[in-house]
């Protein structure tokens, strides 16, 4: 019957029925009747899918909350949810101030890392299965933004592939996976969090982890995993094969991840198949954030609703319990001061914020302020730049015995200092009256924060030429105790007061005196107590300000000290402002300390004594406060075990006195055990002495253990030389004599062998029925040095020129094939150069062979001259000289010559030798003589290289052709314009050797040649 109910109807529906009552023979009518009534309800209508809404874990990091849940409809994962399909109530109050994260409805790119077990038990089918597994997993990624990086982990995280979105580099590195070495795992996946927090690009991230067993070396617990990966939103799927961990499943279902046990090495990829779905989807689940400020203890209620979803709705909650912070939840001080002012004139108040918040919120707030309205009247409230609700819009509301001053926007308060100003207008006075203003107690509209009202005299005075003084402070300051720093927030803390002249006379040579118990506290800055105002005089409407720093001890007990400010004048009598300053006593402040026996050596029995040991931890509180709920959570080193009563995982421990009172100390025991060391160690044990009410404490233990020689008897070995070597070279390890029998780990059965490789070695030997174990010496191979001959002069060399090679600095010494011994040499000569050095090791090293070479030094250049164009031989470069002096951009090989002289030029060829030509005199400059029937003739660029451009003009109109010809008279081109008289031609496109060429220009009367130079 139970079957047929859930197969007929939807789970909530047949949950109701199977609990309606005792499911026995005697309820069948009754569940019957329920059924029947059912079926004609749900099949008279279409039925519809329901929204099913499964909180699947919550994560606190307070006052942040993360709630992650998953949501089916009709089966179905969705996650195409909007932030208002939501409703959030904590105790019944609706939050409207979260956060909302879903992942893409078609998937989205993942970054995700490969962690796997590379210890020993994992060599052979496991680690074959492993690889295929893994590259199943990377062949289904899409190559472009989906992103992984490959680790594994022995003792110590070791990196087989960076993050990458290459496949071929991580099947590469998939093929690389070991398999030697112990298991650490969470130690391992602690490190692995902080490595893919920093090295992804996708928001979804996550570990795959795959081993075949427990952990049995790590330092960090499972609890550290989750917190490490909810703190850095990171999925945690672990593998298990063929073995099953409850703290694996743990890890995994408190980090949203899936734990599979395998027992066979043929399901893993089915496994690793399902988390590649869950990576690409980020495993379907949605997380809801909101803040909850009021840390008062309590256990409060979070229920989410699911609203207009898949046609319905549904409900999930959860409790939580509030850790206790007084610093969330607190009563704030504010101060309003005494005012004097003479009838009929302004009087300003500033309201004080006296005790310090950090960095708190204050929600929109009322607070009545009640005055006598026959003698004052406000006309303003407002909060100017330096209070601390600069901006805030404040909203004035008169009432019959005053008003009401409220905000509508929130505000984040850091510090103390005036929070808002006051201006009142007062009535003429014939005499001196007193009235007073009272700021009632504020009303935040959510959040922590009270206020109790304060009360300030306002005294009126009639008119007349007087200075009227009088003081602001902040009033009563408490310090906060800081458990994170052991000490008072702020400390040092300013004391600060404002003196207001609200009279018609200035108040002459104002000075201020600081009044305080030096027994309680110590002035900081300035270090005097008597500051001169800097402008002498305070004018009517005015005011001076004057602060010191001061600075408390740690108390053990409560302290209310009175710091007085005094305003000294020339013509008024002298005001003085105090305050009280609340100095709590501080918080338990724990201590610890760790202690053990002397670990020694049993001769006879091989073995320690004592062993197991006890290992005692002293805890003490040197603050003010009880410290509730101290435990101590010992970390042992590696191969260090718990024993007797505290084997296997007893490390956390609490103290028998709760609380553990001021000046009070107690103690704790473990029993640890050690195995027997051929060598002395001292391995260091760890200790966190932890309470709810203060910081934690830390505190260390050295233990030495001494080795333990088990053999008959101990020798070492004695090296000829450096155990480092370089190649080629050898030290001689010698077992010294009168033995038996000799049996090197290299098969040598000799006293002495010599060692011409890196690697271990050691020796036994016998001698009279004993045996003996040497020392194992390591012998390493040093890297011979690579030096590399440079030239730091150009090759070829061009004759005459000198090269110097350099070998590179850093090496003790230097022989170059020349004989040389110096780290440069200077050489004018073709040939190989080499060079052998010695490094600071001793070892040589021969370079590589720079050869030399000479260039043929290039022809003396033949300078020829056409009309006034010269030209030289055909080089790299050119420069002319005219009378010894270079020419400017002259690097051509033709010039035009605009100046009589003697010419020269220097060439430079692909080497950059260089070569002079013979001097070459220029005594006169041609002069063109045109043809009668020619009135003007002209051609330029003149040399060119891409075009000519050609003007003439005649006496009369006739035919013109223009014809181009090489040095050999070949024509290149040839042009022919029936009739000309003015003619004006450009001749483009001379894709022709650089050179000299003839353009002729022929009429029916004329006929004129001008040689061109083109280069290019």
């Amino acid at each position: 019957m139970r079957a047929l109910f859930q197969s007929f109807f939807p789970t909530r529906i047949s949950r109701f029925i199977l609990n309606f009552g005792p499911f026995t023979r005697a309820g069948y009518p009754v569940v019957f009747a329920l059924v029947c009534l059912l079926s004609c309800t749900l099949f008279s209508v279409p039925l519809q899918a329901q929204p099913d809404l499964t909180i699947t874990r919550t994560w606190t990091s307070w006052p942040r909350i993360v709630t992650h849940f998953k949501v089916l409809c009709g089966g179905v994962h969705r996650v195409d949810l909007k932030k208002e399909n939501f409703r959030l109530y904590d105790n019944g109050d609706e939050v409207t101030d979260f956060t909302l994260q879903t992942p893409a409805p078609g998937g989205s790119p993942f970054s995700c890392m490969l962690l796997f077990d590379a210890s020993g038990s994992m060599a052979g089918t496991y680690n074959e299965a492993a690889k295929t597994a893994g590259k199943c997993f990377i062949s289904r990624m899409n190559g472009s933004t989906d992103e992984a990086s490959l680790y594994w982990f022995t003792e110590q995280l070791e990196r087989g592939s960076a993050m990458t979105t290459q496949k071929p580099w991580l099947k590469a590195a998939m093929d690389q996976l070991p398999a030697s070495g112990a298991t650490a795992i969470w130690d391992a996946v602690y490190q692995a969090l902080d490595t893919l927090n920093r090295a992804a690009h996708n928001s979804c991230k996550s570990i795959i982890l795959l081993t075949d067993g427990i952990d049995n070396s790590s330092l960090h617990t499972w609890e550290d995993i989750v917190d490490a990966a909810n703190w850095r939103d990171i999925r945690i799927n672990i593998v298990q094969l063929g073995s099953n961990s409850m703290y694996g499943q743990m890890v995994a279902q408190q980090t949203g991840g899936k734990n599979f046990v395998v027992m066979d090495t043929t399901q893993l990829t089915n496994a690793y198949l399902e988390l590649f779905t869950d990576a690409r989807f980020c495993s379907s689940e949605c997380a809801l954030t909101f803040d909850r400020q009021c840390a008062d203890g309590s256990m409060f209620q979070v229920d989410l609703r699911l609203e207009h979803f898949c046609s319905g709705a549904d409900v999930e909650s959860f409790s939580l319990q509030a850790p206790l912070d007084a610093g969330t939840y607190r009563s704030l001080d504010f101060h309003l001061a005494d005012a004097y002012v003479q009838g009929g004139n302004d009087l300003n108040l500033t309201v004080w914020l006296a005790s310090p918040v950090d960095s708190t919120v204050f929600q929109p707030l009322s607070v009545p302020l009640v005055f006598d309205r026959t003698k004052i009247e406000l006309q303003q409230v407002t909060a100017p730049p330096g209070t601390l609700l600069d901006g805030v819009p404040l909203t004035l509301t008169s009432r019959q015995d005053g008003a009401l001053i409220t905000t509508q926007v929130k505000r984040l308060i850091h510090g103390t200092g005036p929070f808002l100003e006051l201006h009142f207008s007062t009535v003429s006075q014939h005499d001196t009256v007193q009235t007073d203003v009272t700021l009632g107690g504020m009303s935040f509209a959510s959040g922590c924060l009270r206020s109790d009202p304060v009360t300030a005299q306002v005294s009126l005075f009639p008119p007349g030429p007087i200075p009227l003084v009088y003081c602001e402070t902040q009033g009563m300051r408490t310090l906060q105790w800081d458990r994170m720093s052991e000490n008072y927030a702020p400390n040092p803390f300013p004391v600060m007061t404002r003196f207001l002249n609200a009279g018609s006379a200035d108040a002459k040579e104002a000075r201020f005196a600081l009044n305080y118990d030096s027994t309680i506290l110590h002035l900081v800055q300035p270090l005097q107590d008597t500051i001169i105002y800097a402008f002498s005089d305070i004018t009517p409407g005015s005011h001076a300000a004057v602060s010191w720093d001061l600075e408390t001890p740690v108390r053990l007990h409560d302290v209310s000290t009175e710091v007085c400010i005094t305003a000294l004048f020339d013509n008024h009598p002298p005001v003085e402002c105090c305050y009280q300053v609340e100095i709590p006593r501080a918080d338990g402040i724990l201590r610890c300390s760790l202690s053990a026996p002397e670990i020694k050596v049993d001769a006879l029995d091989f073995r320690y004594e004592p062993m197991p040991f006890p290992l005692t931890a002293v805890i003490s509180n040197i603050g003010g406060r009880p410290a509730d709920d101290v435990n101590v959570y010992l970390v042992p080193p590696e191969n260090m075990e718990l024993a007797g009563p505290d084997a296997p995982d007893n490390f956390r421990k609490y103290l028998r006195r709760d609380p553990l009172p001021p000046g009070g100390t107690d103690t704790l025991v473990w029993m640890l055990q050690y195995p027997v060391v051929q060598r002395s160690i001292t391995p260091t044990v760890h200790a966190t002495a932890q309470s709810n009410s203060t910081g934690a404490r830390s505190c260390d233990l050295e233990i030495p253990i001494p080795g333990i020689d088990q053999n008959d008897f101990h020798f070492l070995l004695i090296a000829s030389g450096a155990l480092a070597i370089c190649p080629g070279d050898s030290v001689s390890l010698d077992a010294g004599g009168g033995r038996d029998a000799y049996e090197w780990n290299t098969g040598a059965t000799t006293r002495r062998i010599t060692v011409h490789d890196a690697g271990e070695y050691f020796c036994l030997v016998s001698s009279a029925q004993r045996r003996g174990s040497s020392d194992t010496v390591a012998v390493s191979m040093l890297t011979p040095p690579t030096p590399h001959v440079v030239s730091l002069t150009a090759l070829p060399l061009c004759a005459g020129d000198t090269a110097v090679l350099d070998a590179g600095d850093g090496y003790l010494s230097y022989a170059w094939n020349t004989g040389d011994h110096s780290q440069r040499i200077e050489v004018t000569t073709e040939g190989y150069y080499q060079c052998e050095v010695i490094d600071s090791s001793g070892c040589r090293g021969m370079s590589d062979s720079l050869i030399v070479t000479m260039a043929p030094p290039p022809e003396t250049p033949v300078i020829e001259r056409f009309g006034d164009l010269l030209t030289s031989s055909v080089a790299s470069h050119y420069e002319w000289y005219l009378d010894g002096n270079p020419l400017p951009d002259s690097d051509n090989q033709f010039h035009q010559t605009t100046a009589t002289g003697t010419y020269r030029v220097r060439i430079t060829d692909a080497n950059g030798c260089e070569a002079w030509s013979e001097e070459f005199p220029v005594d006169v400059l041609s002069i063109e003589v045109l043809p009668a029937e020619v009135r003007a003739f002209d051609v330029y660029p003149n040399p060119a290289s891409a075009s000519i451009n050609v003007q003439l003009q005649l006496v009369k109109e006739e035919p013109v052709e223009l014809a181009l010809t090489d040095a050999l008279g070949r024509t290149l081109s040839r042009s022919i314009r029936k009739r000309a008289r003015v003619l004006q031609v450009t001749l483009s496109g001379l894709e022709l050797p650089s050179g000299i060429y003839l353009l002729h220009v022929r009429g029916t009367s004329f006929s004129m040649v001008r040689r061109i130079a083109l280069r290019h």
